[in-house]
């Protein structure tokens, strides 16, 4: 075989189309069938390889959220898309100046400014 199925699809677009004017439909149409047949396990066991997610420690929200560092300035503030956020003061710190923290944007819009494990501040 070669190496990743990326690499092999090229070559076998040549091979079935090599004017490259119907590649999608032969892709469906014989490329997968045929790799498919090829690949094809069965399984050990009968049923659903599927869990559901039962993690109260972790919610999907926060693994499905964006993550981006951000250097905290003198003034206990951060940029984020052209904003600037004021951090408030915090249980752990009196001030992350100089710090560098992780900013969590959730699918619903909502933002969260993390130095570690414990959140610091909501900030919408």
């Amino acid at each position: 075989m070669f190496k990743t199925l990326q690499g092999r699809l090229r070559w076998n677009y040549n091979r079935w189309d090599p004017n490259h004017g119907r590649s999608e439909s032969i892709f469906k149409s014989s490329f997968l069938p045929e790799f498919n047949h090829l690949h094809k396990v069965k399984p050990e066991e009968e049923g659903s390889a599927f869990v559901p997610w039962t993690s109260h420690l972790l919610s999907l929200e926060e693994i499905l959220c964006i993550e981006e560092e951000r250097e905290v300035n003198k003034d206990n503030t951060i940029s984020y898309k052209g904003k600037k956020y004021q951090i408030p003061e915090s249980e752990y710190r009196y001030s992350f100046a100089n710090t560098t923290v992780k900013v969590r944007e959730y699918k619903n819009g909502k933002m969260s400014i993390f130095p570690w494990s414990p959140k610091i501040s909501d900030v919408c």
